[in-house]
């Protein structure tokens, strides 16, 4: 009976460090795998050649995709590859690249609405 109120009172102060500790381990599983942006090779029309390309873009379904950098951006491009990229970016209009912002959101909806209901 002693062993149980000393296993007792030994484990109680750290109860609430636990609950802290589980609810960041959550969190940052839920940063690490679903918030983070989609790496998608896209092929595209480049705007200034007119050759199609197939374009390493950043898909962030959480930002507008009509925004330069923001839910559509370029990570690599072939006529840059090892160089930084000094196209206009504006493939990111290209309407294949819109159409898979698109469909990576209404996934994401799907998934998430699995989980809810």
């Amino acid at each position: 009976m002693e062993s149980v109120n000393w296993f007792g009172s030994a484990i109680i102060p750290w109860i609430g460090m636990l609950s802290i500790g589980v609810f960041v381990l959550i969190t940052a599983a839920y940063f690490s795998s679903a918030a983070r942006p989609l790496l998608k090779r896209v092929p595209i029309t480049c705007p200034e050649s007119g050759n199609p390309l197939k374009v390493l873009m950043r898909i962030n379904i959480f930002r507008e995709a009509q925004k330069v950098g923001k839910g559509l951006d370029v990570v690599s491009c072939p006529r840059f590859s090892r160089e930084e990229i000094t196209c206009s970016k504006g493939c990111v209009f290209d309407g294949r690249a819109q159409q898979i912002h698109r469909t990576a959101g209404e996934r994401h909806i799907e998934k998430n609405t699995l989980v809810v209901s």
